[in-house]
């Protein structure tokens, strides 16, 4: 897929995705229909399942017929997933959030979440291990969320001495590194309080619409 063109959002390719920060917005609003609509049989247990609540994912999704995407959620099968497949991203879903929210990719309670699990669903169907597609998650959080994911290296190689491409991409995603309230706790704190480590920076991060 030609990244750099201003197309990537209306015409079909099957080129291979070339992520870079100037392109992870859109890949964003590609992949959260994806999630979101994608049939898989543990949607049954899904929190948005059958929820009436208006989730930034469903109530933000504007761009189809219905007036609400939740009408969308779980009906269509845009990514064919095997048993095993669908085993291996839900259970990765769970135990992978991303930092705005504490959310699992499982609950996808926001576009990021949607899209998130979307790129997982594309992963496996494609055939990528469990470990790959942790470290593809890993990339694209890294993408659409900058500033926690600089922080959340300094961490590693300051706090933890530990080189970035040394740490597990699972333990990253996990609660405790990629959760909202977590991260604020065992990331931005402990980077905050190393003087001189990093400069002081307005307030702001990545939101969740479109």
């Amino acid at each position: 897929m030609d990244t750099n063109s201003p197309h990537v959002l209306t015409d079909p390719s099957d080129r291979p995705i070339l992520l870079t920060a100037a392109n992870a917005v859109h890949y964003v609003d590609l992949l959260w229909p994806v999630g979101l609509a994608t049939h898989m049989a543990a949607n049954a247990k899904s929190p948005l399942y059958g929820s009436p609540v208006k989730y930034a994912s469903t109530a933000g999704w504007t761009l189809g017929r219905e007036k609400s995407g939740v009408v969308y959620f779980d009906k269509f099968p845009i990514v064919r997933l095997t048993p095993e497949q669908e085993r291996r991203v839900v259970r990765i879903a769970k135990v992978a959030y991303r930092p705005c929210c504490d959310n699992s990719a499982f609950f996808q309670d926001c576009n990021h979440g949607s899209a998130l699990l979307g790129l997982l669903q594309l992963g496996a169907s494609q055939g990528l291990s469990e470990h790959k597609l942790y470290r593809e998650a890993l990339a694209f959080n890294g993408f659409w969320f900058p500033d926690n994911y600089v922080q959340t290296a300094l961490f590693f190689e300051v706090v933890r001495k530990t080189r970035w491409a040394d740490v597990d991409p699972k333990l990253v995603l996990g609660y405790d590194y990629s959760a909202l309230g977590p991260w604020q706790q065992n990331v931005a704190a402990r980077v905050k309080a190393i003087r001189g480590l990093i400069p002081s920076a307005p307030s702001g991060g990545a939101g969740c619409g479109v």
